[in-house]
């Protein structure tokens, strides 16, 4: 996936290509039947059957985690988004106002930013809290 990312950005041809398909397939999500949306849902971790599974399994992920939405997308209900930030410890989200689904197109720069300081910090952060061995550091209880 990294090489094609890498070529995406030199290729005019293949830019257009991915463009093309990223956008037939956006459209087809949005015109799905109401028998194909039982059929495919398009949810994210669907192995979970009740809200609190899910929030019991996001609760277990104990990594930096950055969501980026757009608000304005078609594809994701926004009242999903909230949940993995609400139960992932220490995840952040971003949302752009007037972005859609494809919100890393929009505003590419602004998110690649984004994550930069994202992974800056998130490796501070593992840096003071681990030793020169990736172990975790016993916390001083008189700080």
């Amino acid at each position: 996936m990294l090489q094609f990312a890498k070529r995406f950005t030199d290729d005019p041809e293949l830019r257009e290509e991915f463009i093309d398909k990223a956008e037939k397939k956006y459209q087809w999500e949005l015109n799905k039947t109401p028998e194909e949306k039982l059929i495919n849902p398009g949810i994210a971790l669907s192995q979970y059957r009740t809200d609190e599974e899910l929030k019991k399994a996001l609760g277990t992920i104990h990594c930096p985690v950055l969501l980026v939405y757009g608000i304005k997308d078609a594809m994701l209900l926004l009242s999903r988004t909230f949940l993995p930030t609400a139960y992932i410890p220490g995840a952040k989200a971003i949302f752009y106002q007037d972005a859609s689904h494809f919100v890393h197109y929009a505003y590419r720069d602004d998110i690649r930013e984004e994550i930069s300081r994202f992974a800056n910090k998130a490796f501070e952060h593992f840096h003071t809290c681990t030793d020169k061995n990736g172990s975790p550091q016993k916390q001083d209880s008189n700080k």
